[in-house]
């Protein structure tokens, strides 16, 4: 199956489920894209073989394991700056 055919209606819709619940069952999965249990589980190993999906991850609530507050922070230094790096990391 070519990956065009892969992201068809039902490909498209069987994203959209596994990215909100990745861990639904393919009998569930099934049931709301109107396949068979196997027929969805042949489409999401084909869509794996394709590398459309990539795999599988937990999200985690940061706040429970001791990490209330998450932020990324990228800071642009001019040149002319560089030396004085350390005391504006401590500012």
């Amino acid at each position: 199956m070519l990956t065009g055919k892969l992201l068809d209606d039902i490909g498209i819709q069987i994203l959209k489920i596994l990215q909100e619940d990745g861990r639904i069952s393919f009998n569930e999965l099934g049931r709301r894209v109107g396949l068979s249990s196997p027929a969805v589980a042949e489409r999401v190993r084909r869509m794996e073989d394709a590398g459309i999906i990539t795999g599988y991850k937990a999200v985690v609530d940061q706040s429970k394991v001791g990490y209330p507050i998450m932020a990324y922070i990228r800071l642009a230094i001019p040149v002319a700056l560089l030396n004085q790096s350390d005391e504006l990391a401590r500012a």
